[in-house]
């Protein structure tokens, strides 16, 4: 299926232990932080495992709230919230500039620093903002839910974002199994529609990706696709997002399409034709890649990878 696109008092959190040592980027710390009244923590997680709350200073050495967003912020953890994350990420890849309408500017763990974050989504056409303390669950040390993917700088814009949209469904259990239609409505107050592909043509899917819209898409599970010679490593009942298409003009695959498309969980992709070490890359001329959206994708199971468009209508729904 393919998606297309209260102010509350302020208690503090008194028993918070400063941390002052070289790596600590903070030169002052409030003694209190604060701590969301409306979302208490709770000792297990929607599994009943146990969990314990950290702020990102306790998760890791110099935390950073935003650098820069992009689809390699969003690695899916254990919820299954694959729904409002394939949204974000395809806000991220067409419309980057949209973010800061949902994240407010000048938002940081550095100056005034307080433990709170605010986000702004739309209640059926009403701007509502939502505000949360940063503390975030964790097991063993590491976020359990969505989180950026490993590298030097750890920002946590997405995972206080995801934290924010369970808010407003009243919890992260809430936010579990939905529907980007939903997701892209709260936080864009678009209209999104679901189109459903199986009386659709190539050219009805091409006409729909060269719009330009954000458009994610998802494999039912209720469908007759299970077989895993066909799902070619794609999970069925998940929600992925497409960042684009490219037909290719030169040489011996001329006049075939492509769609590029980003699963969530930052990993697991397409195992078929035109997948990362798929022979027919080493068949493209170099003329092909000066399109700066088409390029060798990398062999490192980031999550993104192309696949030919006919098979792309052959196993999705869109949204």
């Amino acid at each position: 299926m393919i998606q297309i696109s209260t102010s509350v008092n302020t208690p503090f959190d008194t028993n918070f232990v400063l941390h002052q040592t070289l790596e600590f980027r903070f030169s002052i710390m409030p003694k209190t932080l604060y701590r969301d009244p409306d979302f208490p923590t709770t000792p297990t997680d929607h599994k009943n495992r146990e969990i314990e709350w950290k702020r990102p200073h306790q998760i890791c050495k110099n935390p950073v709230f935003v650098d820069d967003y992009g689809i390699d912020d969003i690695e899916q953890g254990c919820l299954g919230d694959c729904w409002f994350l394939a949204s974000i990420a395809s806000i991220c890849e067409i419309d980057k500039s949209y973010m800061h309408k949902i994240i407010p500017q000048d938002q940081s763990f550095e100056e005034n620093y307080t433990g709170k974050f605010e986000f702004t989504f739309n209640d059926y056409g009403v701007k509502k903002t939502i505000e949360i303390d940063d503390r975030l669950p964790t097991r063993h040390g590491h976020l359990i839910y969505v989180q950026d993917k490993e590298g030097e700088r750890q920002e946590f814009w997405m995972s206080l974002l995801e934290k924010a949209f369970a808010k407003y469904f009243g919890g992260y259990e809430n936010i579990i199994a939905g529907n980007a239609v939903e997701a892209l409505r709260v936080l864009m107050d678009t209209v999104a529609v679901s189109i459903k592909l199986k009386n659709k043509t190539v050219e009805d899917v091409k006409m729909l990706l060269e719009k330009g819209q954000m458009i994610t898409a998802s494999i039912d599970r209720w469908s007759n696709i299970h077989d895993q010679s066909v799902l070619n490593g794609l999970k069925d009942g998940h929600c992925y997002t497409v960042l684009g298409h490219h037909s290719i003009k030169f040489g011996p695959h001329r006049n075939e399409t492509l769609v590029k498309i980003y699963n969530p969980h930052g990993r697991n992709e397409w195992q078929g034709a035109w997948s990362d070490t798929d022979f027919r890359w080493n068949e493209v001329q170099d003329n092909e890649f000066h399109n700066s959206n088409f390029r060798r994708p990398k062999d490192n199971d980031d999550g993104e990878f192309w696949m030919p468009i006919s098979k792309f209508l052959e196993i999705y729904v869109a949204r």
